[in-house]
């Protein structure tokens, strides 16, 4: 089973890979497309070159690393980072179950180079990432290519692809290269590689949100999905939950987070927002990006027992970035359904556009406007403009006039909204209670979060938010990858 496995695993990266060739064969047009782009090359981590992480695998067939604080050089001699990463090789035959990974030097990658002519390739593998950022901010990184055999143990990455970003208003793709080097470790080993470069799975953060999920799996609590609500029915003697995750930040981190719920048998909801680069790049005049291998990774959470939703931002992205509202809507929640991910639920995201110009994404949907028949919080004296249908604001000094266009939650496949959960429910709670960890910011510690979710009575209806930024890499010492059992 497992060989049939890796034979799959194995094409998907030939295929990426072979999506890198055709990047890589097309540079003319890319460059004249965009004036003359730097170059992005020599790949470090944040310690410099050298150790960078730990490959793992259940099955010593197919090998999983996750990264953080890497970097990677420009022409200009400026350093593009922080970014997060995803690295995957596979090896047939192998009897390895760890390995470091570490970035070669210059001039050991210039030995590699000569080395590697002559040998054959021995496996496929991947390099997937992002420096988070919100719409024209931020960039992406995907590449691929074979892993080559210096001795029975020791392997070669060279990967070629490209970096994306915006760059004065435009999305500029420039091809890149990573070599990586995979060399044998126990686990001993390997714990003790983390450990120096300062990464632990038990930060102090994380380990508070494991108090939180030992209680919510207590017999008084029943967990539900927001996509269940509709078919849920009154349990008089438990306390219903709707654990909600917004993925703003960080993709990877909320994979650490899936995985650890996966492992304590619970299941909650993942909005994410596709206006941020862990998903896609937003430019103006209508850009727009899907970052290679976001979709798998939303398709991994799913397989886990997990929901996906849509964390709403079209109107800040149709209102700054000239983004089609309705065509995006239909193209790009249809994508993902297309892909396997069924979406029926959102949640607004909260853009720091909103604040500016007293607005909300809600309006996003009739549902939310003037005579629509759904409130959320009284947004309408809080952030009244566009409540009538229509967004007065300033762009670039600019005065403007959006008339956001008539599309009801239904008419793009939406069943439920996570803050107005209670009006999708067959049922009435005894009482409805938000807690999200936005009061961490205020003052509050996660044992208030703890406390509040106690003070829950049976019949009541409870939302906890907890952005998958604030339990992992907002700690610079997270480990993204966890536990070795973790690893596939």
């Amino acid at each position: 089973m497992f060989r049939r496995l890796s034979l799959v695993w194995l094409c998907a990266i030939s295929l990426a890979l072979a999506l890198c060739v055709l990047v890589a064969g097309s540079t003319s047009l890319l460059q004249a497309r965009q004036a003359a782009p730097e170059a992005v090359n020599g790949w470090r981590h944040k310690l410099g070159a050298g150790l960078s992480g730990v490959a793992r695998s259940s099955d010593r067939v197919r090998y999983l690393a996750w990264l953080r604080h890497l970097s990677v050089a420009l022409d200009s001699g400026k350093q593009l980072g922080n970014f997060e990463c995803r690295v995957r090789f596979t090896l047939d035959g192998s009897s390895q179950e760890t390995f470091l990974v570490r970035f070669p030097t210059d001039l050991e990658a210039q030995a590699l180079q000569k080395e590697l002519e002559s040998r054959s390739p021995v496996g496929l593998g991947d390099f997937q990432g992002y420096v988070f950022n919100y719409y024209d901010k931020g960039a992406t990184v995907s590449a691929s290519g074979p892993v080559y055999s210096l001795d029975k143990n020791v392997f070669v990455l060279r990967a070629a692809g490209e970096v994306v970003r915006v760059v004065d208003g435009v999305l500029q793709h420039v091809a890149t290269t990573a070599m990586m080097l995979f060399e044998p470790a126990d686990r001993g080993a390997a714990a003790a590689a983390l450990q120096k470069l300062g990464y632990t799975s038990q930060t102090t953060r994380w380990n508070e949100m494991g108090a939180i999920y030992d209680e919510l799996r207590l017999p008084r609590y029943r967990l539900a999905l927001f996509r269940e609500a509709p078919a849920l029915a009154v349990a008089p003697d438990r306390v219903t939950v709707f654990l909600r995750h917004d993925i703003d930040r960080t993709l990877y981190g909320a994979l650490a987070m899936g995985r650890e719920e996966r492992r304590r048998g619970l299941c909650s909801s993942y909005f994410v927002n596709m206006a941020s680069s862990l998903y896609g790049l937003v430019g103006p005049g209508g850009q727009y990006m899907v970052r290679d291998g976001a979709v798998e990774d939303l398709l991994e959470l799913q397989a886990m027992g997990h929901e996906i939703g849509y964390h709403t931002d079209i109107l800040m992205m149709a209102l700054f970035y000239d983004t089609p509202f309705r065509p995006w809507l239909d193209r790009e929640l249809g994508r993902l359904r297309r892909a396997g991910v069924r979406l029926v639920s959102q949640a607004e995201h909260g853009s720091f556009h909103t604040h500016e110009i007293k607005s909300h994404n809600s309006y996003s949907f009739t549902n939310f406007r003037h005579n629509g028949g759904l409130r959320h919080g009284g947004l309408e004296a809080t952030a009244p403009n566009g409540f009538d249908g229509v967004v007065r604001y300033e762009r670039k000094g600019v005065a403007q006039s959006f008339s956001i266009p008539d599309v009801q939650l239904k008419d793009v496949g939406i069943e439920v909204s996570a803050y107005v959960v209670t009006a999708a429910l067959g049922f009435t709670p005894r009482q409805w209670r938000y807690i999200p960890d936005q009061m961490l910011f205020q003052g509050k510690s996660p044992s208030d979060m703890l406390e509040l979710l106690r003070q829950a009575e049976p019949g009541d209806v409870v939302e906890v938010l907890m952005h998958p930024v604030h339990w992992t890499v907002t700690d610079p010492a997270f480990d993204l990858g966890g536990d070795a059992a973790d690893a596939q």
